[in-house]
């Protein structure tokens, strides 16, 4: 199962998506999701978003999460006794607008307006909102870029939440940050069908896939990936850019990279080629984490390891975002997605 596709709890996300304990009260109260006790309340329940739905809270001023920050299961940040073994750890900050995305009060469209949609990726997990996908692309392009992401939202909730919304914002190109939800019922069906949606509602503006990359050190999600690739062959008009493989080829030669022969799992120094750590690999079961407790023991040892660009074995940092847009950028303007 790929975590950062069900980061919608299933995957903070997808990662994702996330983390996997809800903190339910009533009817759109305040639940806390993907992020442990530590972190202020950030996301509401909704209901009509469909089984998970969830939005972020209106108006919060700089509201404090606190986040993983090395590849990690997603239970770690969910349970509270095991995230107090969490040593290293990122704090960022979200403020929202009135209607509860990560942006400024929107004001009367006076140009072209891409809404980008999505989970834990496309909200900007783990870094500054001017850092996020959608920030560094609007200053790209020189457009108006609208960050309606939400961590650990669904494919079916994306869409849910776009028809609810769509006139309110009246872009003129819909991003759409997502993959496959393998928690759910017929998955490949599921995922066609939340897009096919999404395309519908959103005409006649144009519509664009981004499947975010896919972390080496996320086993489950590299094993979905030729299973994903079938399901894009069957999406119709709606073109798809997978990030994976953007990603893998821009990895500089250095930091930490994973490999896996049979059940032996290691990171391996990618500027030497040497073993850093090594350990076997749990079963891949539902729920049950993916990577060996010597690998995560070595991280926790030494803070300065890391994968490059993507910071906790789901989501892009800083510097990965910047590649997250630039790419982003170059395809909206090969596939012809604005006037």
């Amino acid at each position: 199962m790929n975590w950062k596709a069900t980061l919608s709890v299933g995957s903070i996300v997808l990662l994702p998506i996330v983390l996997i304990a809800v903190v339910g009260v009533a009817v759109y109260g305040p639940i806390q999701l993907l992020a442990p006790q530590v972190s202020d309340t950030f996301l509401l329940d909704a209901p009509d978003l469909g089984p998970g739905g969830h939005t972020l809270v209106p108006n919060l001023d700089q509201a404090v999460i606190v986040a993983v920050d090395r590849p990690h299961d997603p239970l770690e940040s969910a349970d509270p006794t095991r995230f107090e073994q969490v040593t290293r750890r990122r704090t960022f900050t979200v403020t929202t607008n009135s209607l509860g995305i990560r942006h400024g009060e929107l004001g009367e469209k006076t140009g072209t307006r891409v809404l980008c949609i999505g989970e834990s990726v496309g909200f900007g997990w783990g870094v500054k909102r001017e850092e996020a996908y959608p920030a560094r692309l609007g200053n790209l392009m020189g457009l108006e870029l609208i960050n309606a992401g939400t961590p650990g939202m669904k494919p079916r909730g994306i869409a849910l939440w776009f028809a609810k919304y769509r006139d309110v914002f009246d872009p003129d190109l819909v991003l759409v940050t997502a993959r496959v939800d393998w928690g759910t019922r017929e998955p490949p069906k599921a995922f066609r069908q939340a897009i096919e949606d999404i395309r519908q509602t959103a005409h006649p503006a144009k519509v664009g896939l981004i499947m975010p990359p896919v972390s080496a050190f996320d086993p489950r999600g590299r094993a979905d990936l030729d299973r994903e690739a079938r399901i894009i062959q069957e999406i119709r008009g709606v073109p798809v850019l997978d990030l994976t493989p953007v990603f893998d080829r821009a990895k500089p030669g250095h930091g930490a990279h994973f490999e896996q022969q049979g059940r032996v799992q290691r990171i391996v120094d990618r500027a030497t080629g040497g073993v850093i750590a090594e350990g076997v690999a749990p079963p891949l079961h539902p729920g049950s984490p993916a990577l060996a407790p010597d690998l995560v023991a070595a991280f926790e040892a030494d803070p300065s390891l890391a994968e490059p660009l993507i910071f906790d074995g789901a989501h892009p940092d800083a510097e990965g975002f910047e590649l997250f847009a630039e790419t982003v950028a170059h395809w909206i303007k090969e596939e012809g997605l604005l006037p």
